[in-house]
């Protein structure tokens, strides 16, 4: 009988921790459905972004003589809404999540807050598409709450950039490449700001935007 007991027990107390992990892996079931339908949305609006637009530049080609003004100015706008975006909204969530970054404990202080900026400018725009998971890993963004909300309408915003640069039809880029050590280059880049130009060029903070070979935007680097 008191086998039989201890049996009971030892099913009652099984029975009392499964409750517990049920209820955990349908919390992980219901935020993996979550991210899978947060991702379908943003590709269904970029296709829907790069329809209109293109929708638009087709327009403006049929019924405008003056395109390749046209066209100039576009991406002027372009250029500076993204110098905006970089210099207000991402330097704010970076400097937001420098203490929940991992990848910045081997470099000076002073470093640690363009460091991230010009490392997430990298996971935004080095690529033709950015990778939500990797913007996430990098400043260490939890998996719901007014964070991810925050990072997401920001992911959002750098993929409707690489949108309208490819619906104008030119070869739109964002340079990275710069050379470690080398002299600050005036036709190509500028300082981050607090830094000496007549240093030398240690990593780039914002990319350069360029159009058909022309810049529109400078690189930003840090120098030292």
């Amino acid at each position: 009988m008191r086998a039989v007991d201890g049996l009971r027990l030892a099913l009652s107390q099984l029975e009392s921790h499964a409750s517990p992990l049920e209820a955990r892996i349908l919390e992980l079931e219901r935020q993996v459905l979550f991210g899978v339908k947060v991702h379908q949305e943003q590709d269904a609006s970029i296709r829907r972004l790069e329809a209109r637009l293109s929708a638009q530049m087709a327009s403006q080609t049929r019924f405008r003589g003056d395109v390749a003004s046209n066209a100039h100015a576009a991406q002027e706008t372009i250029a500076q809404e993204f110098r905006q975006f970089v210099e207000q909204r991402l330097q704010n969530i970076a400097r937001a999540r420098l203490q929940h970054a991992d990848c910045l404990t081997q470099y000076a202080r002073e470093q640690h807050m363009p460091r991230l900026l010009g490392a997430l400018c990298g996971v935004l725009f080095s690529g033709a598409t950015p990778d939500f998971h990797q913007v996430r890993a990098l400043l260490n963004v939890p998996e719901y709450g007014s964070v991810f909300e925050t990072v997401n309408e920001l992911f959002s915003k750098a993929c409707e950039f690489h949108a309208r640069s490819r619906a104008t039809g030119m070869k739109c880029e964002w340079l990275f490449d710069f050379s470690y050590g080398a002299p600050l280059d005036p036709d190509r880049q500028e300082p981050w700001p607090s830094c000496d130009p007549s240093q030398p060029v240690r990593f780039v903070v914002a990319p350069a935007y360029v159009v058909n070979d022309q810049y529109y935007l400078l690189q930003r680097v840090f120098t030292g």
